[in-house]
């Protein structure tokens, strides 16, 4: 496994483009989940905590690809799970994320960004699938829990469309495909992309 971090274009996967050493072990911020659900109240309480605390998991990444041998046996992790572990990968941090901000603020939309790049090949890996979270701000949709941009939220955004357009720029990856999501599980592929496709012409992408 160690032999697979020298294989990989950094640029290509979901970490941040410029990893920084490992972070400390010693939490700087809420003891504990409870504590965080107890006194977070916005997105941006959120993102700090990711910020400071958050590591991507390129090995996990790489365990979870769709032809990894072992993912059947492994799980998207639930909030307590990326909390106590402080590391993760898209989904787990989206699925933090979004969990999270359900539970501090009830009110606020929120859902899951699916984005389905170009497939591309790291360490024997296919790799193509990026998850965000977004939310209703109202001055549109803001993007946050990104692992390729930890801490960071998104200016807001006029359409999903616009959001995954000027995203696609930033990543230098081609989009294939993207939906909004209330949950991470799997759902039906064709009428995904139906809706990709249809919203593409719309937008002339």
């Amino acid at each position: 496994m160690k032999g697979r971090k020298n294989s990989y274009r950094l640029e290509l996967t979901d970490a941040p483009p410029v990893p920084g050493s490992r972070k400390p072990q010693v939490a700087v911020g809420p003891g504990s989940y409870d504590d965080a659900l107890a006194n977070w109240k916005t997105p941006e309480d959120i993102m700090r905590w990711v910020r400071d605390e958050f590591q991507y998991d390129l090995e996990r990444a790489l365990d979870l690809a769709e032809d990894s041998p072992v993912r059947a046996d492994m799980e998207i992790y639930a909030p307590r799970e990326t909390f106590d572990a402080r590391s993760g990968v898209c989904v787990d941090l989206c699925r933090f994320a979004v969990e999270t901000l359900r539970v501090i603020d009830p009110a606020m939309l929120v859902n899951y960004l699916m984005i389905e790049f170009e497939p591309v090949r790291i360490a024997d890996r296919t790799l193509r699938r990026h998850w965000l979270a977004v939310y209703e701000h109202p001055q549109g949709l803001v993007a946050f829990a990104d692992t390729k941009y930890p801490g960071e939220l998104s200016e807001p955004n006029p359409s999903l469309a616009w959001l995954v357009a000027n995203y696609e720029v930033r990543r230098r990856r081609r989009v294939l495909g993207f939906e909004l999501r209330t949950t991470f599980l799997k759902e039906l592929k064709k009428t995904r992309m139906t809706q990709v496709s249809r919203e593409r012409k719309t937008h002339g992408r």
